[in-house]
């Protein structure tokens, strides 16, 4: 009768142990559904799939700039790793994404040979710590200046998917070919250079409608500064002068 308990407890750890490798090595796509991480037989997945990155010290809650389905659903550290979460504004998803793997492009191609070479107009992270064309997709490096990734990125995204992975200065923008690219909000604006205007993205404060997101407004550019009449003039050296009509009263004025 022993034996018999002592097989039964064996095969329900085995059970238990096959669960939680199953579990720990999935994530869970935009619809609320659980796909197999890594890429193999989720395209959506492996589309979207960003950096995975340690957070130093996991939060208690979830953070205030963290908007969208993480706090709507209570995806944040939920113990599952969502891509939607896995931004700066919502803390790399807490713990959730620790310890999955990354993969390793010189094991994907002979002797690296066929890694292309970094784009000139590519800065930051991608270049910095390598990240173009190394077989992962980085929405950082999603972006003309590096190649969309070098290639990382399976091209094919529309807006619809695309969006809700855009950072809070960028909106998704249908291109010619159908598919979406995350541009800076400045991209739907035209600000007047003859009235020496520049766009410049600003962030929404906290209390206010869309807290936490970013608006396009045109802004007077460097050294200039806008007059009661609404336009940009140049900022110059003001000096102070005595109004004799005045008395002894003193108004500033610019020379």
């Amino acid at each position: 009768m022993s034996r018999v308990v002592h097989s039964v407890v064996v095969c329900g750890i085995a059970l238990l142990g096959l669960l939680v490798v199953y579990m720990g090595g999935n994530w869970r796509d935009g619809s609320g559904r659980q796909a197999r991480g890594g890429g193999g037989s989720s395209s959506h997945i492996r589309k979207i799939t960003q950096r995975r990155r340690r957070l130093q010290g996991s939060p208690s809650s979830i953070p205030s700039s963290c908007n969208g389905v993480c706090r709507s659903e209570d995806w944040y550290a939920d113990g599952v790793c969502d891509p939607e979460c896995f931004t700066e504004e919502c803390g790399w998803d807490g713990d959730d994404c620790r310890g999955v793997p990354r993969i390793n492009a010189d094991q994907q191609t002979e002797n690296g040979t066929n890694r292309r070479e970094f784009p000139d107009t590519c800065f930051g992270d991608c270049r910095d710590l390598e990240w173009v064309n190394d077989s992962v997709c980085d929405l950082t490096c999603y972006n003309y200046a590096c190649e969309f990734d070098g290639g990382d990125c399976d091209p094919g995204l529309e807006c619809t998917e695309l969006a809700s992975y855009c950072k809070w200065n960028e909106t998704c923008q249908s291109q010619d070919d159908g598919f979406g690219r995350c541009e800076s909000l400045c991209s739907t604006i035209e600000c007047s250079e003859d009235r020496n205007e520049v766009c410049e993205v600003q962030r929404i404060p906290e209390g206010e409608p869309g807290a936490g997101s970013g608006v396009g407004k045109c802004v007077c550019a460097e050294n200039y500064v806008r007059g009661d009449n609404d336009e940009c003039f140049q900022v110059r050296d003001c000096a102070v002068a005595e109004w004799k009509d005045w008395g002894d009263r003193f108004s500033p004025f610019c020379v």
